[in-house]
């Protein structure tokens, strides 16, 4: 099932998405829906950022090259980190399908890189490497 979050009409909805139209449905996919009638074509509607979640945590180890570059050109020695670093994005960091990224006008540097985004379902506490992948709703991609 592919969910799509989308605005038709001035009005924001969930919708599932299916071939080349959107089925709206009532509810979300966090507390639960029903499928309505309502069907739209998805060149009709415009797409917007999955979820506005409450939290939005970024973590990163995986680019070990990336880390040795930056090093190399401070002419230092890089530091790879033993843990996975953790750090915060606010929510109106997102951006929708087709919009402009905002570039601040005093940004020195801009950096970009594709990312795996794994939008999490369902409160969880104390997970285990075997159950953890239970509290994920699905994935999409992300600029970071």
């Amino acid at each position: 099932m592919r969910w799509i979050r989308f605005t038709a009409a001035g009005k924001t909805a969930y919708g599932i998405l299916e071939g080349d139209k959107i089925v709206e449905v009532k509810g979300d996919p966090f507390a639960g829906y029903e499928r309505t009638s309502r069907a739209h074509p998805l060149g009709g509607v415009t797409i917007e950022v999955p979820v506005i979640p409450p939290t939005f945590y970024c973590a990163g180890k995986n680019y070990v090259a990336h880390v040795k570059e930056g090093a190399a050109k401070r002419g230092e020695a890089p530091k790879i980190p033993e843990k996975p670093d953790m750090g915060y994005r606010a929510a109106n960091a997102l951006v929708a399908h087709d919009q402009p990224v905002v570039i601040p006008s005093d940004a020195t540097k801009i950096h970009y890189e594709g990312e795996l985004v794994v939008v999490i379902g369902k409160k969880a506490k104390h997970l285990t490497r075997e159950n953890a992948l239970s509290c994920v709703l699905g994935y999409t991609i992300g600029n970071d």
